[in-house]
C-alpha cells in the first residue's frame, strides 16, 4: 500500500470524497476540465523532455492526440455529455470546444514564456543524466511509500524551483503540494530548492513564489501520519462546501 500527495490533499479536503473515490469506488462524473489538464501535461512534458527543441506544431500535434485519447476514454465512461461537469449554462459541446482551444493557447503561451526567458532560468538534469519534467520519486515517511511525480525541476543562478503547472484558473490554497515535493526534490538531488511556485498556464507565466521553507521534514512525517492512520481507523470527515467540482457528489449524502 503506498500513499501520495494527492490522497493526502484529498482526504484533509474532504474525508468522505476521498472515502468514495478511493474506498468504495462509486461511479465519478466527467468534466472537460480533466481532459484539458491532461493533454496540457502531456505536451509541455514532451517538449521539456525534448530539450525544450521541440517546434510549437509537433507540440501542439502532441496535445491534440493526447486530448483526442482522454476525451474518448471519458466518453467510454459515460456516453451522456449532460451528465458531465461544466461550468455556466454553456453545453458540454461548447465547453470542450472551448477548452480544446485554451489548450491550444497555454501551450503556445508556455513555450513563449520558456523562450523569452531561458537565459534566466533553464530545465535541472537530474544526476542521471535525464530532463527533471514529470520527475517520479518514492519516500520513505516513517515507514509509509509516499509516491508521486514533480512536474518541474528548474534551475537558475540562484539555485533550484520546484514547479507544479497548473492548467485550472486558481492557484491552490494548499501549499501542501509543494512543501513535499520540495523535500522531495531534496531527497533525489542533496539540494533543497530555494524557492517553489505554479506555472498557471492561464497567464502564461509562474506565480509569486509559494513560501514552503517553514514546512520541515517531521512536518511532512506529520502529514503523512495523519493520513495512514486516519485510513486505516476509517477517519473520513466530510466537509460539504466547495461541491460543485466534487466527481463522487451524485453519490453523497453531505453534498452542498
Amino acid at each position: 500500500m503506498h500513499r501520495s500527495v494527492s490522497q493526502l490533499t484529498s482526504w484533509l479536503q474532504c474525508g468522505e470524497a476521498y472515502r468514495l473515490q478511493r474506498i468504495e469506488k462509486v461511479p465519478q462524473l466527467q468534466a472537460g476540465w480533466f481532459a484539458q489538464g491532461t493533454a496540457t501535461h502531456v505536451a509541455l512534458e514532451a517538449y521539456e523532455k525534448s530539450g525544450r527543441l521541440m517546434d510549437l506544431d509537433t507540440c501542439l500535434a502532441v496535445a491534440k492526440e493526447a486530448w483526442q485519447q482522454e476525451t474518448a476514454a471519458m466518453y467510454t465512461k459515460d456516453p451522456n455529455l449532460e451528465n458531465w461537469l461544466k461550468g455556466g449554462k454553456k453545453s458540454t459541446e461548447q465547453d470542450l470546444t472551448e477548452r480544446f482551444g485554451k489548450v491550444q493557447e497555454h501551450v503556445a503561451g508556455y513555450i513563449a514564456w520558456c523562450e523569452a526567458n531561458s537565459e534566466h532560468e533553464w530545465l535541472y538534469v537530474m544526476p542521471d543524466g535525464t530532463p527533471a519534467s514529470e520527475v517520479s520519486f518514492e519516500l520513505d515517511v516513517n515507514g509509509v511509500k509516499v509516491i508521486g511525480a514533480i512536474d518541474l525541476i528548474i534551475e537558475t543562478p540562484k539555485g533550484l524551483i520546484v514547479r507544479d503547472i497548473k492548467t485550472g484558473t486558481k492557484i491552490p490554497p494548499s501549499p501542501i503540494q509543494l512543501a513535499v515535493y520540495r523535500w522531495a526534490v531534496e531527497r533525489l538531488t542533496g539540494i533543497l530548492p530555494y524557492q517553489a511556485d505554479y506555472f498557471m498556464t492561464k497567464d502564461g507565466k509562474p506565480s509569486k513564489p509559494v513560501n514552503v521553507s517553514k514546512y520541515t521534514w517531521p512536518m511532512v512525517e506529520s502529514w503523512f501520519k495523519h493520513l495512514e492512520v486516519g485510513v486505516q481507523n476509517n477517519v473520513f470527515p466530510a466537509n460539504p462546501g466547495e461541491c460543485f467540482p466534487c466527481t463522487v457528489k451524485n453519490s453523497c449524502t453531505y453534498a452542498y
